[in-house]
């Protein structure tokens, strides 16, 4: 497998994006970036406040809305996406979404794993 970097993101379902929010950033003294709203590739409403610094994300899923809370996804930084896409294809995995953003030229693939979002990351500055 391509090396990984390092786990770059912990994403946590929440029922209040706001309060999750205000909760964290007080009990672990970080702060969030402004609440995004975005819509999945599978049509889910959502709200997200992210931290970069920590790598830690809340979302709020709204549309449909979400009955429990807990992990939601986690994200792997790699040096070469497309070696480790070739790795999961060749054990029966296919990606349930995939996308390039302009954020430090991303390159991004998602997995649905039993309902928890596994996602591999590609940055130029890997």
């Amino acid at each position: 497998m391509a090396p990984i970097g390092k786990i770059e993101t912990v994403i946590l379902n929440v029922k209040n994006v706001e309060k999750a929010a205000a909760f964290y950033s007080k009990l672990l003294g970080i702060r969030f970036e402004p609440i995004t709203k975005f819509t999945t590739s599978d049509g889910k409403s959502c709200k997200s406040a992210w931290c970069p610094k920590w790598g830690f994300e809340v979302v709020e899923q709204t549309k449909p809305r979400l009955s429990s809370c807990g992990v939601r996804g986690y994200s792997i930084r790699v040096r070469d996406v497309e070696k480790v896409k070739t790795k999961m294809t060749r054990m029966g995995l296919k990606p349930a979404h995939e996308g390039k953003m302009t954020r430090a030229n991303e390159h991004e693939v998602v997995y649905n794993l039993d309902g928890c979002r596994f996602i591999i990351t590609q940055h130029d500055d890997y």
